[in-house]
């Protein structure tokens, strides 16, 4: 995704509001339904016995989970040929993803393991659309976004080796550069309020991670290091008031 294009189009749509003659506020409210995907990749260096293990991988896949959000909007639209631009300011929240995966931790033999974790995202964007007027009640559109996300992400290692128990544990917090691009339809109930469904994509940048903890036998301290790329699939049902 371009993010200067979507700079250059969030400052376009302010500097036409600025300037219109006819500006049309509104509030939405939106339940989302939301396909989660953490692409975990995560790996530990250490020693056992004077023989030193590299890249022993705890997770190296995508952990996916559905979850419910929600997200409240107040903006503005202004008529532009064909249709109409709105501008909006939008709040998001989604509930915790979680999901898990076992994996082959290598000291002399192989074992097999469990690797789990726990994803929460918070974002603020700032959203345009293009409305393309039909001359019906249904109005399609266009958009996309660019804003701020808070990711956290736990992470939880359990098993046992000959070396001692796995019980690892981290938890780690990223402020992030965020994006999104979609498209939907609106229905117009009454002049005031119209129903909303739309789909879109969004990415929320990466949470990093490296920790360093002992395991009871192993005799050297366990290093691990990790990153997770966080995306989203989003389906979006709500309503929105224009006064």
């Amino acid at each position: 995704m371009n993010k200067t294009l979507l700079l250059a189009g969030v400052a376009a749509v302010f500097a036409v509001n600025a300037n219109a003659a006819e500006l049309n506020p509104y509030v939405s409210a939106k339940a989302a339904f939301v396909k989660m995907e953490n692409d975990a990749n995560v790996n530990s260096d250490y020693s056992f016995k004077g023989v030193t293990h590299y890249q022993n991988a705890f997770a190296n896949e995508k952990h996916k989970d559905d979850v419910w959000g929600l997200r409240f909007a107040a903006g503005a639209a202004t008529p532009v040929a064909y249709g109409q631009v709105r501008g909006e300011l939008e709040l998001g929240w989604n509930d915790d993803a979680k999901d898990s995966n076992n994996f082959a931790f290598k000291v002399k033999d192989t074992y097999n393991h469990k690797f789990a974790s726990e994803l929460s995202v918070y974002s603020a964007m700032l959203n345009v659309y293009y409305d393309i007027d039909t001359g019906t009640k249904f109005t399609p559109y266009v958009g996309g976004g660019i804003g701020y996300a808070h990711l956290k992400n736990k992470t939880k290692v359990t098993g046992s080796t000959p070396a001692g128990a796995l019980n690892l544990g981290s938890s780690e917090s990223e402020n992030n550069f965020a994006w999104n691009i979609g498209a939907g339809v609106a229905y117009a109930i009454n002049d005031n309020v119209s129903v909303d469904a739309g789909y879109r994509y969004t990415d929320y940048g990466n949470v990093k991670e490296a920790v360093s903890q002992t395991v009871p036998g192993l005799g050297v301290p366990l290093n691990v290091g990790g990153k997770y790329d966080v995306t989203s699939h989003e389906f979006l049902l709500g309503a929105r008031y224009s006064f």
